[in-house]
């Protein structure tokens, strides 16, 4: 069981991906053009209530959003060693 949350520019601009069986991909469309790139995927991070604490996390952006991401996670009870930032 996984996800993916993947912010693209565009709709257009939606790719098929072959995920794994159990992993969800949830699109995010960038909206606002003027916001950092990834503010809108962290926006969908931050909207996690929960995660499972022997789950694994590959956060990736911005230097602020990717550690926004992992406070957050981290906040959810995933432990920062199966956390990765970047």
């Amino acid at each position: 069981m996984g996800r993916l949350i993947q912010e693209v520019p565009t709709a257009d601009d939606k790719r098929p991906l072959d995920a794994p069986d159990g992993v969800t991909v949830s699109w995010v469309v960038r909206r606002d053009g003027a916001r950092v790139p990834g503010a809108a995927a962290l926006d969908e991070v931050l909207r996690l209530t929960s995660v499972s604490p022997t789950g694994y996390a590959f956060v990736v952006g911005e230097s602020t959003l990717a550690t926004e991401g992992r406070k957050h996670l981290h906040r959810l009870r995933l432990p920062k060693g199966r956390i990765t930032f970047s």
